[in-house]
């Protein structure tokens, strides 16, 4: 399963999805934009996604020539970091550890960059389609917005295998992701037509922040969660428990296309897409903020897999490494295979009965009123072995064999023969 831990680094993620209209929000007082001070980083054309470490180190994409760059805590010069091969690269995150993770949209693909390393390593992400951001837990896993594919993918920690989060409702177009280490629960959102999500048990939308559009989202440890509107000009933020979102900054800004925060919540940090600049602000309350809450972020250690975040864990691909054993799998045994089964990955013969299954449909009242179902051919096959697969409304029937591996969501399956 995928786990959560609780100390993630709450990256720029590039998502589109639902912001209140300032004006009509009665958000509260603008923090001025005088305090904006630009970080020295040069030469920059689109830059994309920003990161920050713990150590305060800053991180870009520079998406329109290719690269990765580094501005040391402290430095006024920047470091090219040994990426090689992107193709318009767009998501960045970094972990306690000071591991990279950048998402190399144009080709398919993300890459790690172990702290202190030179060369690259390439994810077993295989399959996705136009990745946009990137999210990674200090215990490893690592999770994606795979926009082609309208789902929200992940590896867990030392696995070898991609899973989608079931709860996130698949068709969405989801540009990006964050995680909230108060909660351990993934935030998600996806295109014009989806709110900003919180994968939960209910995949509930979050108040305040889910009813018009939206382009990037950061999360600190408090807990208190940072989006940016689509126009690309201002930030708003929701603390925890909050109903209403205040507006962090009147950013002088033309277009956003990033967002981070730093793990205490004191520093916001954006990517302007059209002057070609990273700046930083302070955050209103900040330094109070984080005084208050140090005891319970150093104290909070809890564990959290997608299964308890997301009710189930689906696999989607079985991605074998030269270095590492294929993930054990994670299906439950049962002594006596089951005549009806729901969400989740079933291997037939010997978590299912094989046979003629029935289901009537997804029940209209569901936050995503469709049934969706794969088959694969046996145990740790590949997305690319898929022998079927649909998403549909209504009744509808499936014919199972022994050894193939069924992965169902939104249904109720029953045998009928």
């Amino acid at each position: 399963m995928l786990d959560v831990s609780p100390r993630i680094r709450h990256v720029a993620v590039l998502i589109c999805t639902v912001l209140p209209v300032l004006a009509a929000t009665g958000c509260g007082s603008a923090l001025s934009a005088e305090k904006q001070a630009e970080l020295s980083f040069f030469g920059l054309v689109r830059p994309g996604g920003v990161a920050v470490s713990n150590a305060g180190d800053v991180f870009v994409v520079d998406e329109g020539n290719n690269r990765v760059l580094k501005l040391t805590a402290g430095a006024t010069s920047q470091e090219e970091l040994p990426f090689v091969g992107l193709e318009s690269p767009e998501g960045i995150a970094v972990n306690d550890s000071g591991d990279l993770f950048v998402v190399d949209t144009n080709n398919d693909r993300v890459l790690k960059l172990s702290a202190g390393a030179t060369q690259q390593v390439e994810l077993s992400f295989k399959g996705v389609s136009e990745p946009h951001s990137v999210a990674v837990s200090d215990a490893g896993s690592v999770y994606v917005s795979d926009f082609g594919n309208h789902r929200l993918v992940g590896i867990p920690a030392g696995g070898t295998r991609a899973l989608i989060a079931p709860k996130a409702p698949v068709g969405s177009n989801y540009l990006g992701i964050a995680v909230d280490p108060t909660t351990n629960h993934v935030v998600a959102a996806g295109g014009a037509v989806d709110p900003i999500r919180d994968i939960s048990d209910t995949a509930m939308t979050i108040p305040a922040l889910g009813e018009t559009f939206s382009s990037y989202v950061a999360i600190d440890d408090r807990g208190t969660l940072f989006a940016s509107d689509l126009p690309g000009r201002k930030v708003l933020m929701l603390p925890k428990g909050a109903t209403e979102p205040t507006e962090l900054t009147d950013l002088k800004i033309d277009e956003i296309k990033g967002i981070a925060v730093n793990d205490a919540g004191t520093e916001l940090y954006a990517t302007d897409g059209k002057a070609n600049k990273v700046v930083k602000v302070p955050v209103p309350g900040g330094s109070e903020n984080a005084a208050g809450s140090s005891t319970s972020a150093a104290t909070s250690t809890t564990t959290t897999s997608l299964a308890q975040v997301g009710a189930t864990v689906t696999s989607i691909s079985a991605v074998p490494t030269s270095t590492a054993p294929v993930a054990t799998s994670t299906i439950p045994p049962m002594r006596t295979p089951l005549t009806t089964f729901g969400n989740g990955a079933w291997a037939v013969g010997t978590d299912i009965a094989a046979g003629v299954y029935k289901t009537p449909g997804a029940p209209a009242s569901a936050d995503f009123p469709f049934c969706i179902y794969s088959i694969y051919p046996y145990k740790g096959a590949s997305v690319d072995e898929l022998l079927d697969g649909k998403t549909f409304q209504g009744q509808q029937y499936l014919r199972l064999t022994a050894g193939q591996v069924v992965e169902t969501q939104g249904c109720k399956w029953t045998l009928d023969g």
